[in-house]
């Protein structure tokens, strides 16, 4: 028994050791089962230990158990260092041990590094894989994010550590490792695609940021095209995803057209994604090739530009033609799809010709063999027509289970193929995927998007459509029990306590639409009264009495102040004015003999003219301004009548104190108590009568006052009160909307707010239907569709609230459309905020209505820096920050724009709506007219909306505003007569900046101030710019404009500034800023102070 168990015992040494050799795991070390009281971290890098001492690779087997240990011990101390010891997040824990992992490495060969890279890789992704793990995660992180930072941290290890041959191989290695896992792991596969996508977003971007990758590679720099030619080799070349190929080439490729690199070119891009491509299917069947060809080709090209469209076009088809073993066939398939997504992505035709020599410069003999093909197949995708979708679900709306038909009506096609899909939503099985009429069977509550792709089966222009089903179980009683009673404080216009009971509703239900549609509605409204914006009320703009509440916002009790109607009459002369009327009796004589003509106006401000007697009185009805008294002619022309106050009058506006408006209070500051009946002109006005015309001005002398170091700290204010952070939690509610989420105003709800409910609607745009009328309709009796009907009046009694009135309903339309242009002025307002506009204002604080006031504020003015050396519209230490978040809002206020007139397009014959039943009201012609208008204004906001996330160029048709249609007004491809513009430069750098725009003295760096020129003609008369003196007469001053500046933002035609004289020979544009075109003169004495200050 003892020899037995001595054999046994040799031989399991035995296999031990052999198991070591050979790389296979040893049982005695073999970390499988997780150690249940290590912490996240510490099992995570146990895990990674395992795996390293597993290793089949030569170059691990020979590094040995000590540096596994060293491997492990320094990924242990850079999780501590990183402060990740304890936590439970993998997103931050794995990275951090694959950074830790490679400074284990110091000591190892370069194969041995790689090898460490790639399997460290597949450890952490198969950590973070284990259904228990799936969780452990950042608040807001997804698997996809950590998949992505996974990816990020091994290219950054493996850019730092390796030289370029040997990272480029390496780079391939782990690509090829993260792809094969995310596809077989069993939770990371069910978010494949999109973390494939961001896998290789994430490792360009390390390779784009990191110093060693290179434009052009070295014996020390990494080629950034060798670099994405091995994540791209890598990711394809999985040969356990090949059945998902398609799938990983159109994420891997569409990630990359999308990803900011500078480091190759888009033509490079392209090259090498097509190639990865293409070796990676042509070993398979050849249906299957060319699946995949397309849909990387589709993908590589999905950010082709006009401007670019030529060269990408030439580099993808040259990619396939180049690839080995390609067929003709499958050259031909390539110049299809290339020529079809050209033409749908940039609006740029590829002719057959173009395409046939690109492959001629490839490979000649392919070129010949394919020649007539590619003619055949180019030209027919020029020719091609998409086919027009339109898209319904019935019903669209379910508040219980049931099966809901998917419909797609197809036309301008005969031949296609259908495919529908689920977006969004709960998982659901569509019957019938393949046909114009599916359908699926909802059985869980949720928001539920679906698309049909419909696509010439012989050709390759598709169309792709969307529709939205809403399943939402009834509102709790509870909460609908808090709705009702918010809409009965509505109806009592107690705002304060809807407001309340709406936010009760949510907090309540909050998955439910009804709640948050009617929270959203009422937070919206509440903005106005957030404590900071009443504070920038108060103190920024001096309405000491804006109330903090809705219910005293909405009444008229912080209206506490008259302010002053006024009335056009004749007032008493201070002397001062240069032309006044004399006040007196006129007695017509009709003596057209004598020279007594008398002109002027009765009290009545009549205009009069006739012969007779004039007399000054102070008491008199009339006002003359020409008149012969004692032999004495007068006229304001060339002999005014001796000033006499009492008999002196000027036409003026007059303050009528018996017609007043009540108005906010508002504050006048210290220094501008003499301010009334100064700069407004009003006669009468005090600072106890103001005139309702000084509203504006005293507004602006509290502006001021009140902000006299500038205005950006105002801003901050405006967006951090109505724009911080209750605004965006209105947003975000009103996003989480299902589209067909809609409120119904109920009847005594709308007559609480109408009770003279009689609104007058007219069509003129739309003409009249034959058989029209203006009848009017009685809303409590007749109100029905009638589509003979152009020219309606609604009336209707509101005294009876029973419900006879007709019922509006809000939808999301409304509500995404009042969001998207609240932030559409939030963007404005974070893009002025990027510029420093704290300028000292306070030399305004003197009386600059009077002469005195004047010399003051210059006086002042002198003694500061001027505005260009103060930086003034120049950047401030946030405004790389400030600019994107304007752009981001922006985008955000597009997309909602975009899906606000998708809204209102789907359901605009929907009668239960205002605009419906508005609609129903006009000739049928008029509601497609409506459609129409609205999809093509989704168009135009789609073209602004590429234009500024991805800084291409826009191109505005001029003639497009005399008449045509509206999406002709922008294109992404240059026309004739059209400018070039790129809307993305207002986010990209200050491009308002005078001292960036105009011509400056001092530096680049350190400008002083403006250079202005005089403007003289020369013997030609041609428009000639030199240096100002105090002695030369000039014709104006001017300035000039860097036109490089403004092609940034602006390309300006030639035929824009026809004139010699305008355009220099430095590139610049004059920009008059005096203008004295009739005579020359010479610049007074003040123009020159302010032009010296100035420069």
């Amino acid at each position: 028994m003892k020899m037995i168990k001595s054999k046994i015992a040799a031989t399991l040494a035995l296999a031990a050791v052999f198991a070591l050799m050979t790389g296979c795991p040893n049982p005695s070390t073999t970390d499988n089962n997780t150690d249940p009281e290590a912490t996240l971290a510490e099992q995570v890098v146990n895990e990674l230990g395992s795996a390293l001492a597993a290793a089949p690779a030569a170059s691990i087997r020979a590094v040995g158990s000590d540096q596994i240990a060293a491997i492990k011990a320094a990924a242990t101390a850079r999780i501590a260092a990183d402060g990740l010891a304890a936590s439970q997040e993998l997103d931050k824990i794995l990275p951090s041990m694959i950074a830790g992992a490679a400074a284990g490495t110091q000591n190892l060969g370069n194969a041995a590094k790689a090898d460490v890279f790639e399997i460290s890789a597949k450890s952490a992704l198969e950590s973070m894989g284990k259904p228990e793990r799936k969780a452990k995660l950042s608040s807001g992180k997804t698997l996809t994010d950590a998949v992505g930072s996974i990816s990020e941290a091994s290219v950054t290890a493996v850019v730092a550590s390796l030289p370029p041959a040997e990272a480029v191989a390496s780079l391939k290695a782990v690509s090829n490792v993260t792809v094969t896992v995310v596809y077989a792991n069993a939770v990371l596969s069910a978010v494949a695609d999109s973390a494939v996508s961001v896998s290789v977003t994430k490792s360009v971007a390390v390779l784009e940021s990191n110093a060693k990758v290179k434009s052009v590679g070295s014996n020390t720099d990494v080629s950034m095209k060798d670099a994405v030619a091995g994540i791209l080799e890598g990711s394809m070349s999985a040969v356990a995803v090949k059945g998902s190929l398609v799938s990983v080439s159109t994420s891997v490729n569409t990630a990359l057209a999308n990803a900011a690199m500078d480091k190759i070119s888009a033509a490079d891009m392209v090259s090498v994604s097509v190639s990865a491509s293409v070796s990676a299917s042509i070993s398979l069947e050849e249906a299957y090739q060319q699946a995949v060809l397309k849909a990387s080709l589709a993908a590589a090209l999905s950010g082709v530009s006009t401007a670019n469209a030529d060269d990408l076009a030439k580099a993808a088809v040259q990619a396939v033609a180049g690839s080995d073993n390609v067929s003709s066939a499958l050259v031909v398939i390539a110049a299809s799809q290339i020529t079809a997504t050209v033409k749908v992505n940039a609006n740029v035709e590829i002719t057959s010709t173009a395409m046939t020599a690109a492959v001629e410069e490839t490979d000649s003999d392919l070129a010949a063999e394919a020649g007539s093909d590619i003619a055949d197949a180019v030209d027919a995708v020029l020719t091609e027509t998409a086919p027009v979708v339109s898209v319904s679900a019935s019903p669209s709306k379910l508040t219980a289970a049931g099966t809901v038909t998917l419909s797609a009506d197809i036309t301008a096609a005969t031949d296609t193929e259908i495919l529908w899909s689920q977006l969004s939503g709960p998982s659901v099985a569509i019957s019938n995927a393949t046909t114009a009429s599916a359908s699926v069977s909802i059985t869980e509550a949720g928001n539920y998007f679906f698309s049909v792709t419909v696509k010439n089966k012989t050709g390759f222009l598709s169309t792709s459509k969307t529709v939205n089903v809403g399943f939402e179980l009834p509102v709790s009683s509870d909460a609908e029990a808090l709705l009702n009673e918010g809409i009965a404080a509505l109806v009592e216009k107690d705002f304060n306590l809807a407001m309340t009971k709406f936010e009760a509703a949510y907090q309540k239900d909050e998955s439910n639409s009804q709640t948050t549609f009617w929270y959203a509605f009422m937070s919206l409204v509440s903005i106005s009264t957030d404590p900071d914006t009443v504070s920038l009320m108060k103190d920024r703009i001096g309405m000491a009495s804006y109330p903090g509440n809705m219910n005293d916002l909405f009444s008229d009790k912080w209206f506490n102040a008259k302010y002053y109607n006024t009335y056009w009459g004749f007032a008493p002369t201070s002397g001062e004015d240069p032309y006044w009327f004399i006040r007196g009796d006129f007695v017509e004589t009709n003596d057209y003999t004598s020279d007594s003509s008398v002109s002027g106006y009765d009290s009545n401000m009549n205009y009069f003219w006739g012969y007779g007697t004039f007399t000054p009185n102070a008491q008199g009805s009339y006002y003359a301004e020409h008149f012969t008294y004692d032999g004495v002619e007068y006229s304001p022309s060339d002999n005014l009548y001796p000033y006499d106050a009492a008999l002196c009058y000027v036409r003026s506006d007059i303050l009528d104190t018996a017609n007043f408006e009540m108005f906010p209070a508002l504050e006048t500051p210290a220094w501008a108590s003499t301010v009334y009946g100064s700069l407004g002109g009003v006669y009468g006005e005090s600072k106890d009568y103001t005139s309702t015309s000084a509203y504006p001005i005293l507004l602006i002398l509290n502006l001021i006052s009140r902000n006299a170091s500038g205005f950006n700290g105002m801003l901050d204010s405006v967006l951090a009160g109505m724009y911080g952070e209750r605004f965006n939690r209105v947003v975000s509610l009103i996003d989480s909307l299902p589209d067909s989420a809609n409120i119904t105003l109920p009847p005594d709800l709308i007559a609480a707010y109408t009770p003279d409910f009689n609104v007058n609607i007219d069509f003129p745009f739309f003409g009249t239907a034959e058989g029209s009328s203006s009848d009017a309709i009685d809303v409590d009796t007749d109100y029905e569709t009638d589509y003979e009907t152009s020219s309606r009046v609604l009336t209707g009694d509101s005294s009876d609230a029973s419900g006879e009135m007709p019922a509006f309903a809000i939808r999301k339309a409304e509500l995404k459309a009042l969001s998207a242009s609240m932030q559409m002025s939030k963007s404005l307002l974070q893009l002025l905020s990027s510029y420093n506009l704290d300028y000292s204002i306070a030399f305004m604080q003197n009386e600059f209505w009077n002469s005195d006031g004047e010399d003051k504020v210059l006086a002042a003015l002198y003694k500061q820096e001027n505005p260009i050396a103060a930086g003034l519209l120049g950047n401030r230490t946030t405004s790389e920050s400030s600019r994107s978040a304007s752009k981001n809002t922006f985008i955000d206020a597009m997309d909602d724009f975009s899906d606000a007139l998708t809204l209102f397009a789907s359901d605009v014959k929907d009668q239960t709506t205002l605009s419906g039943m508005l609609l129903a009201m006009t000739a049928p012609e008029s509601v497609d007219m409506v459609v129409s208008s609205l999809g093509e204004a989704d168009v135009l906001v789609g073209k602004l909306r590429t234009s500024v996330a991805n800084g291409g160029s826009l191109y505005v048709n001029p003639a497009a505003i005399e008449g045509g249609a509206i999406t002709a007004l922008l294109s992404t491809s240059s026309t004739e007569g059209a400018w070039e513009c790129t809307p993305s430069a207002l986010w990209s750098t200050d491009i308002l900046n005078p001292a960036k725009l105009f011509e400056t003295t001092g530096t680049a760096d350190s400008p002083e101030g403006l250079k202005f020129y005089g403007i003289t003609f020369d013997d030609s008369k041609i428009i000639t710019l030199t240096d100002i003196n105090a002695t030369t007469e000039y014709f104006g001053v001017a300035l000039k404009i860097k036109l490089d500046r403004v092609e940034e933002l602006f390309n300006v035609p030639d035929s824009a500034f026809p004139d010699e004289g305008y355009w220099e020979e430095d590139n610049t544009i004059m920009f008059p800023i005096i203008t004295m075109w009739d005579e020359p003169e010479q610049l007074s004495a003040d123009q020159l102070a302010l032009i010296d200050w100035m420069k």
